[in-house]
């Protein structure tokens, strides 16, 4: 997914293609969830709303194709995971950010880019591992279509061993979830 070159972005763009990933199987297990998608009448009375500064009108879908599918599920999880961690300004977002003092304790500055190995090498494997599950998706979607193509199934092995590989070299720590306690 292209992120426009700013690392922070890769996470949002990563969730947005879980959520079209979703949708499209969503949409697959049952065509009237394209409609349910649309939502047409909530959506214009959503602008409506926000152009006359009132209260949004809910707007909640739900596929119940997707209830008890684990695949629909692995997405779900790892939108979650993305949007709490990594998309949203929460608490585990901001415990991620590596801020530090300079000048004597009058400037709080923020390292832009990651230079922590373990941390690059989870980000990593999170990206693998959602594009993983986007991709078996679509290949659902495809009714297997892209899993008959030569070198689909050899791409995702390959992508799996990689993901193995930063697994051994760092462990997911014991701990789920980031470190709250620096932001007391």
């Amino acid at each position: 997914m292209h992120t426009r070159g700013v690392p922070l972005d890769a996470a949002a763009a990563s969730r947005r293609a879980l959520e079209a990933a979703r949708t499209a199987l969503a949409i697959k297990l049952d065509p009237k969830n394209a409609e349910k998608w649309i939502a047409f009448e909530v959506r214009m009375a959503r602008w409506q709303s926000h152009r006359a500064n009132e209260k949004l009108p809910k707007l909640e879908i739900k596929f119940k194709a997707l209830d008890g599918d684990p695949l629909a599920e692995s997405l779900q999880q790892q939108m979650g995971i993305l949007s709490d961690g990594a998309v949203h300004f929460t608490p585990e977002y901001l415990s991620r950010l590596d801020f530090q003092e300079r000048k004597r304790g009058t400037e709080i500055y923020s390292e832009y880019l990651e230079s922590d190995d373990r941390e690059i090498a989870l980000a990593l494997k999170m990206l693998a591992t959602v594009h993983l599950r986007i991709l078996q998706a679509f290949d659902r979607c495809a009714g297997g279509g892209l899993s008959r193509c030569p070198g689909f199934d050899e791409g995702l092995r390959e992508i799996g061993k990689a993901v193995g590989v930063l697994l051994e070299l760092y462990p997911v720590p014991a701990e789920p979830g980031p470190d709250f306690k620096s932001l007391r």
